[in-house]
């Protein structure tokens, strides 16, 4: 079970444990989204923390409709008690959980700030 909490935007937030180049454990808390449908995105700056180097670059279409190109990473989250295997996309300034990370559990979500959320 991974559990989070509305923010003051009424965004569910959950933490998520991503690894670094050498092992070591970073925590971020990450807005779910799910309207994308990939893994995670992350900021170029976190990115550069983490010391990944690009794996290649994709097309990303963003919720207004735009579709723009942005690097993406390889990289490992411990979800759950888990170690996975991600793709993390480069965003300016989004921490985003999508639904592919979660795909086959529960997501509940209280809709009001300081509300739980749980995936499940």
């Amino acid at each position: 079970m991974i559990a989070g909490f509305v923010n003051q935007d009424l965004e569910p937030m959950v933490p998520v444990a991503i690894l670094d180049i050498n092992g070591y454990r970073w925590r971020r808390e990450v807005i779910v989204d799910t309207g994308f449908d990939s893994d995670l995105t992350l900021d170029a700056e976190f990115i550069g923390q983490l010391g990944f180097t690009p794996a290649g670059q994709t097309e990303m279409t963003l919720a207004d409709g735009q579709t723009i190109k942005c690097n993406f990473y390889e990289a490992t989250v411990i979800w759950d008690g888990d170690y996975r295997g991600v793709y993390v996309m480069e965003s300016e300034n989004q921490f985003l959980l999508g639904t592919n990370l979660f795909r086959g559990s529960t997501l509940t979500v209280q809709m009001w700030e300081g509300g739980d959320v749980v995936i499940d």
